[in-house]
């Protein structure tokens, strides 16, 4: 049974008795976000597509407003560029990279 987007709800679920929290997903893209961040599925299987994770409560963060109104800060934004700048290198020496600017200059 596939399920509409409005359907393929996310559910944090908590209590103060526990020290984790269980996420509940039929969402595909939180599905593989959890995969890739190393949480195993629950082994409950539910017809309807849901899976659960159990994720120790540090694991989990909840902003102030602000935060995430801010921009990146000068720190991150030049551990993006570092990480930009190394991939373009191995990018180039594999000669994989080309420059937009170049593009197009050996027509002429």
């Amino acid at each position: 049974m596939k399920l509409s987007k409005i359907e393929q709800e996310t559910i944090i679920k908590g209590n103060a008795a526990d020290d984790k929290w269980e996420i509940v997903t039929a969402d595909p893209k939180i599905k593989r976000l959890m995969e890739k961040r190393g949480w195993e599925q629950d082994d409950r299987v539910n017809p309807w597509g849901y899976v659960s994770y159990w994720v120790p409560y540090k694991a989990v963060s909840i902003r102030t407003k602000e935060s995430m109104s801010r921009g990146l800060t000068g720190n991150a934004r030049n551990n993006i560029y570092k990480a930009i700048s190394a991939r373009r290198s191995k990018q180039e020496s594999m000669g994989k990279f080309v420059n937009p600017g170049d593009a197009g200059n050996d027509i002429m």
